[in-house]
């Protein structure tokens, strides 16, 4: 069997897939690989008596958001700059920065540091408040897809 590399297997399901590979064959079945809206979420369950919780980066497309990548958290709450910067990072490694047109992300993907990474990388990002950050609300229109987010 092949070496796992570091972001280990596909949901620890024993299966041995890497997240790269995953993450590339779902990219591969998009129909729109040019300037991608990225969106960025987290989900906390409980699963009989494991807590999940996960980060997850997907690709909306005609107003529906492609889950793409992961990372599940080892631990309950909130994510971190430091998880939220790895699994963007591992976008852009995978994917090229350039394929970035925005990132949408809900309220709780906020502070200093987190959001001086996005503006050090140039990359626009909308928060759960409502307002594009790094461009007038007229680009933002301009640039969107279609009903992906509110400029107001």
């Amino acid at each position: 069997m092949a070496d796992i590399p570091e972001e280990g297997p596909f949901m620890n399901a024993g299966a041995g897939l890497p997240m790269e590979w995953v993450a590339k064959l779902i990219f591969a079945l998009l129909p729109e690989k040019g300037s991608l809206v990225l969106v960025m979420d987290r989900t906390n369950w409980k699963f009989g008596d494991s807590n999940i919780n996960m980060l997850m980066l997907g690709i909306s497309y005609k107003n529906v958001a492609f889950p793409l990548m992961f990372r599940m958290l080892d631990k309950r709450g909130n994510s971190n700059m430091g998880e939220r910067i790895a699994l963007l990072k591992d976008f852009m490694a995978w994917f090229g920065k350039d394929r970035i047109d925005c990132l949408l992300a809900d309220r709780e993907f906020v502070g200093k540091d987190w959001l001086g990474f996005l503006n050090q990388k140039n990359i626009r990002y909308q928060s759960g408040y409502g307002t594009i950050l790094r461009c007038s609300p007229q680009e933002a229109k301009n640039r969107l897809l279609p009903g992906t987010c509110s400029t107001t």
